[in-house]
C-alpha cells in the first residue's frame, strides 16, 4: 500500500526489490566493493539488486495528491512556520522530552 501511495503522489513508478533488507544488501555491496569482488557499484547492483513488484501512479489520484499539496500544504507551510520554530526552541532546552 505504501509504494502505491508513493508512486500516485510523486506521479512516477514505484519499484518495489525483490527483498525487504535493502540496508543489509547495500552494506555487503558496499563490503564486496572495498574487497575488490565488483569493479563499482553500478557492477554491484546488476548482481545484487532484483526488482520486485513495480507500481503505476493512478493519474486521477496523482491529480488529488497535486492540488491538495498547490492548494493546502504550500500555503499552509509559511503560516505555521513559526510555530514548528517555536517548537524546536522549546524542546532543545528541556530535559524531560
Amino acid at each position: 500500500m505504501a509504494c502505491q501511495i508513493l508512486s500516485d503522489l510523486f506521479g512516477l513508478p514505484v519499484k518495489r526489490t525483490q527483498t525487504h533488507e535493502v540496508s543489509a544488501v547495500g552494506a555487503a555491496m558496499a563490503a564486496f566493493l572495498a574487497q575488490g569482488v565488483f569493479r563499482d557499484y553500478d557492477e554491484a547492483i546488476r548482481a545484487m539488486v532484483h526488482e520486485g513488484d513495480v507500481f503505476r501512479p493512478d493519474p486521477d489520484r496523482h491529480k488529488v495528491y497535486a492540488q491538495l499539496y498547490h492548494d493546502v500544504y504550500a500555503r499552509l507551510y509559511p503560516r505555521l512556520e513559526p510555530l514548528y520554530r517555536r517548537i524546536s526552541q522549546i524542546t532543545k532546552r528541556s530535559d524531560v522530552l
